[in-house]
């Protein structure tokens, strides 16, 4: 099955603080395959990285979207997905796919 590499990354209300990055490691398996960080530059980014088998882009995006999900439920806040990213691991191509959600109707 091939590897996909799936970011995500996550906007949230105010900044982050280290105690509430500290909540992501329940997430980071002992292999350190998955990474998770505040964006340095906007402290209201959080990104999250891993390294997943999926059988196509499909899964793989749909792997990152339920993947930002669990976290925005250990933020416990009103955090949006800004986007997620998956791009197959051997293709050299530089192809990638990415879900961005709709806006809201209003």
């Amino acid at each position: 099955m091939p590897q996909w590499y799936v970011a995500v990354s996550i906007r949230v209300p105010g900044p982050m603080t280290d105690s509430v990055l500290n909540r992501f490691m329940v997430f980071r398996p002992p292999d350190e395959e998955q990474c998770v960080w505040v964006d340095a530059d906007d402290r209201t980014l959080l990104h999250a990285t891993i390294e997943i088998p999926a059988p196509d882009s499909h899964a793989a995006v749909d792997a990152g979207r339920d993947m930002a999900q669990a976290a925005i439920l250990v933020l416990d806040s009103a955090a949006d997905v800004v986007d997620v990213v998956a791009v197959d691991v051997d293709d050299e191509s530089g192809t990638y796919f990415r879900w961005t959600p709709t806006a809201p109707e209003t």
